[in-house]
């Protein structure tokens, strides 16, 4: 813990009356019992212990049944309004589990020959919080522990006996290491008188908490709301442009389409036109073999014949212009449309 020696001075004079008091704890003799009561203990006021004790023995026939009950029952027993009563249900369940599945039976006789290092370490392997453990090595196995739950932590550094922002293993490493193993459980029972007399303080510290955790969880609702209001304000103005865009490529489109259509229909006129022309020409150009024909009435017969094969001729020359200028002029139109077609595209 930082600053421990500025502290220690502090916690001393304050644990000075611990050492002339007597201990009035009534230990139970099984210890299975204290560790139960150890689980149950942890931020909680010694009456609330007793009584969630008291219900839990009229409940149950014994403790092998209580290792058998489900979460939920255990939590109807010692009260829905016990502290942390569904995580304390589910830890005994687990530990008195563990128990029996290496003891075949609700006992801790098979680890008392055990070192206390290697009990302490047991003890959290069978799923037992810090401060049950240390209970027990303090209580019932004879070791050097000072138990430091939640409630214990807050206490020291509402009244600045510990740095602010210290964690429970490093205050419950401190304490062990300016205690005295022989004013362990003085210090230990003192801590839990201190911890009920500063309960008003430490309840207006849990409301002003809650208050403040209250208006942290609004403001982030508020932000959430007002992020999730622009997100959707931008949405729509995406959508919008999103659609704007499409209707104006539609219009583009449909305009390019017309046009060309417009381009076609012209350039079909313009070919129409010209056909028109060249089989005008043709005609005339038909009509001169005949007025030669008049001018020699001597080789009437010849003349006939010349001007039949000449009309014949000049229909068959009429009709391959015709045909190659209609060809040409329709060549023509269509890269007129192709190319009005590109260009409507591009745009």
């Amino acid at each position: 813990m930082k600053n421990a020696k500025q502290y220690e001075k502090k916690i001393k004079t304050l644990l000075g009356g611990a050492k002339k008091a007597k201990s009035t704890t009534k230990l139970p003799d099984d210890p299975v019992e204290l560790f139960i009561e150890a689980i149950l203990a942890a931020d909680v006021s010694r009456k609330h212990v007793q009584k969630a004790m008291a219900n839990i023995k009229r409940e149950y026939i014994d403790f092998n049944d209580l290792r058998v009950s489900l979460t939920k029952e255990i939590v109807e027993c010692i009260g829905k309004e016990f502290p942390g009563a569904r995580e304390k249900a589910e830890m005994l369940g687990t530990v008195l589990n563990g128990i029996f599945d290496r003891a075949n039976d609700a006992t801790l006789e098979y680890i008392d020959m055990k070192s206390k290092r290697d009990i302490r370490r047991h003890l959290a392997e069978l799923g037992a919080h810090p401060y049950a453990v240390s209970c027990m090595m303090l209580m019932h196995f004879g070791g050097h522990a000072v138990p430091v739950d939640k409630s214990l932590l807050e206490c020291l550094e509402i009244q600045e006996y510990i740095h602010p922002g210290s964690k429970i293993e490093d205050v419950q490493g401190f304490l062990e290491r300016i205690i005295a193993q022989k004013n362990a459980l003085k210090s230990h029972e003192f801590f839990r008188e201190y911890i009920v007399k500063l309960a008003p303080q430490l309840e207006k510290k849990h409301r002003a908490e809650a208050e403040a955790a209250e208006k942290a969880r609004l403001e982030e609702e508020r932000k959430k709301a007002e992020a999730e209001a622009k997100a959707a304000e931008r949405a729509a103005k995406k959508a919008a442009r999103e659609a704007a865009k499409k209707a104006a490529e539609k219009a583009k489109k449909a305009a390019a389409k017309k046009k060309a259509k417009e381009a076609a229909k012209k350039a079909a006129k313009k070919v129409a036109k010209k056909a028109k022309k060249t089989t005008k020409k043709a005609k005339k150009v038909a009509k001169k073999p005949k007025k030669v024909a008049k001018k020699a009435p001597a080789a009437k017969k010849t003349k006939k014949k010349t001007a039949k094969k000449a009309k014949k001729a000049a229909k068959k020359t009429v009709k391959k212009a015709a045909k190659k200028v209609a060809k040409k002029a329709a060549k023509k139109a269509v890269k007129k449309v192709a190319k009005a077609k590109k260009k409507a595209k591009k745009k």
